[in-house]
This record gives C-alpha cells, structure tokens and sequence, in this order.
C-alpha cells in the first residue's frame, strides 16, 4: 500500500551525509520527544498487557499437563521408578504450547517495533521536509499508510533469524550424531578433538547460527526505507543490504 501524495519526500540522503543525518535525527527524537514518546509509552502499556495476556494465556493451555505431570511422577515414585520416567507424551504438549507461546511473543514484539519504527521514521522525515511537529494523533496518522509494509519488513527479518537460528541448532545437535563422517563435535572434557573437529563440528554451528544477528544489522535499514523512499517491502530490504554494505555499496547505495 503506497503513501499519499502528500506524504512523498525527496529520497535519503546518500552515504556521505549519514554522520549530519544521524545527528539530525538525534536533534529532532529530542524535539518531537512529546508527541514520540508519549505515544511510545502507550504502546510499551498496551504491550506490556498483551505479554500478560499472552502469558495467561500459555498457563491456561498447560494447566492439564502440568497436573497430569504431577500425577506421573506421584505414580512413578510410588512404583520406585525415576519420577521423570514416561513422560513423553506430557512433553510434546509443553513443546507445543512453548512454541505457541514464543510465536505470539515474537508477533507482538514485531508490532510494537513496526509501530515505533514507523512514526520515528516519519518524525524524522516530516521535520527535514519541513512539515512541523505534529501531536501525537497526527504522527499515527501520517504513520498508518506504511505500518503494514514496515511490519512485513519485521516479519521477513524475525524469520531469517528463526530460520539461522533452527539451522544453528540442527548443526550443533546432528554433528554430535556423526553427521559428517570422521567429525566430531566437541564437548566435554574438551581433549583429544582434532582442528577440524573444532572448526566444523563446533564453528560450523555457530556460524549458521550467527548468520542471524548479520541479517538484524543488514536489513536494520528496511523500516526507514518504507518510509523515506515509499518503496514495498521487497525493494526496502534490498535497499536496507545495499546500505549497510558500507563501502562495498559505493555508489549505488548514494541514492537513498
């Protein structure tokens, strides 16, 4: 969805101005500090009640299972088995619930970056196009035609980082089953694993792992771009990589 005419600007400055637009920025968070963060503490509230709903919500789903847990081992210690013995099917549904969860936490925090994002985006870009300062129903306003591609562009972000992350933990738990024949991943004592067995049974985790917080940074420009350039998600990303390439970028990145 593309923003109205009204609210198209001249492109952002190119990588030889960023210093002077940091600054800038800075100055006008301070001077539009009312409306900015009057705003950003009603979302933090309006947050912070969908976290203690969400974790209500997650207590209600394994409320059964955790008494039923109770009652395995109650009946595992009274046969004089190991208490945790036969749990199994006890355990999917707390992985289930977990995950469920975790899913509804990272959406929410996706919205309520989207929402800050998006109006400090705006803020900074109406105050260099010389518009004023607009109160604070009047930032959500301008704000609202880019929310939905700004939280696309959070949601592409959450995703390669769950993606590395999965990936990440795939590597470390399969090296130590004998993935790759003749590596070993180490672990403890620590002693008698080769350089190998160090750099790919324990590097080779990390890195794909790793690969997330690089994605976080690449694409830490994709908001920004929706806003000051009225590009779709897509081309904000592509714009965020080309940017934060630093001088790898050259030329092709003065344009925003």
């Amino acid at each position: 969805m593309a923003g109205s005419a009204e609210d198209r600007v001249a492109p952002v400055p190119g990588e030889d101005e960023a210093p002077g637009l940091l600054g800038e920025a800075l100055a006008t968070t301070v001077r539009l500090r009312r409306p900015l963060y009057g705003s950003a503490l009603a979302v933090t509230a309006l947050a912070a009640c969908g976290v203690a709903a969400i974790a209500v919500l997650g207590l209600a789903l394994t409320w059964d299972a955790f008494e039923l847990l109770r009652e395995r081992v109650r009946s595992n210690q009274e046969a004089e088995v190991p208490p945790f013995s036969a749990t199994g099917d006890i355990d999917v549904a707390f992985t289930l619930n977990g995950m469920l969860v975790v899913s509804l936490l990272l959406l929410l925090a996706a919205a309520v970056l989207t929402l800050l994002y998006t109006a400090h985006a705006v803020a900074v870009r109406d105050a260099r196009s010389g518009r004023g300062t607009p109160p604070a129903d009047g930032l959500w306003r301008r704000a609202r035609p880019y929310m939905l591609r700004v939280l696309a562009t959070q949601l592409a972000v959450g995703l390669g980082v769950v993606v590395a992350v999965l990936v990440g933990a795939f590597l470390f738990d399969s090296l130590a089953s004998g993935l790759i024949p003749g590596i070993e991943r180490p672990g403890a004592p620590f002693t008698g694993f080769g350089a190998a067995d160090w750099a790919v049974g324990l590097g080779l985790p990390l890195a794909a792992g790793g690969v997330g917080p690089y994605l976080v940074v690449r694409l830490s420009l994709a908001p920004a771009a929706v806003v000051f350039e009225d590009v779709r998600t897509a081309g904000a990303l592509r714009r965020s990589w080309r940017l934060t390439g630093g001088a790898r970028a050259g030329p092709s990145a003065s344009g925003c």
